[in-house]
């Protein structure tokens, strides 16, 4: 009979773990990500609820308990998809996806971004003032403005000398739109505040470093 209870009891608390994990409908924020690609992984983590709308009918909501998760998932072919998703994301990993859209303006909780090796042409981060490493080399950005980020200490936009591809692009930053990107740094006292920048550029890294950010100058591929 204790032995029935117990199974019982264990049962049950079983269920109530499933049910944390694979909860109801997500609060807070999101963000939408547009691609054609015919299989898309994306990772990320935070605490609470979420739903993914894979844009192909299929819906996921889950609960977070402060651990990350990543998905993939197989499309039938290409054909361009608008991927939803709902909840308070701290740290989100999108790279090498094929996106040509990324809207995280209802995203105010993000603190880390990778968004590396895409084809984004536009990257609009003034909503997302928590934001403090942010990785986007590898797309198809002519500048960006970081004016609004005052928590942000590790930057990466690098140029790079290869070839634009159907996967990824080459950001285009010139000497003045490295400038002009220096010019949003802000200022704060910040413990190791970097910025990492193609080496072969001739921008005026001062303006950079007057901030007191270190310039990481690299070369991409």
């Amino acid at each position: 009979m204790m032995k029935k209870i117990f199974l019982t009891i264990l049962a049950a608390g079983f269920m109530a773990t499933l049910c944390c994990i694979y909860g109801q409908a997500a609060a807070g924020g999101s963000i939408t990500f547009v691609t054609a690609a015919p299989v898309v992984e994306i990772s990320f983590d935070g605490e609470g609820k979420f739903a993914i709308d894979w844009g192909d009918g299929r819906k996921e909501n889950l609960t977070l308990l402060g651990r990350g998760v990543r998905f993939k998932q197989n499309y039938s072919g290409r054909a361009s998809r608008t991927i939803t998703i709902s909840g308070d994301i701290i740290t989100l990993n999108c790279d090498a996806n094929e996106l040509t859209g990324l809207d995280l303006s209802k995203s105010t909780s993000l603190k880390n971004l990778n968004c590396i090796l895409n084809l984004l042409t536009n990257l609009d981060v003034s909503k997302n003032t928590e934001l403090v490493s942010l990785s986007c080399h590898g797309n198809l950005l002519t500048n960006l403005d970081v004016s609004k980020n005052t928590a942000l200490k590790d930057l990466s936009v690098g140029n790079s000398r290869g070839s634009d591809s159907d996967n990824h692009g080459y950001n285009k930053f010139t000497s003045e739109a490295y400038n002009v990107l220096f010019g949003t740094l802000h200022s704060n006292t910040i413990d190791k505040k970097f910025i990492t920048v193609d080496k072969e550029s001739d921008c005026d890294r001062k303006i950079a470093t007057d901030k007191g950010w270190e310039v990481r100058a690299v070369q991409y591929w």
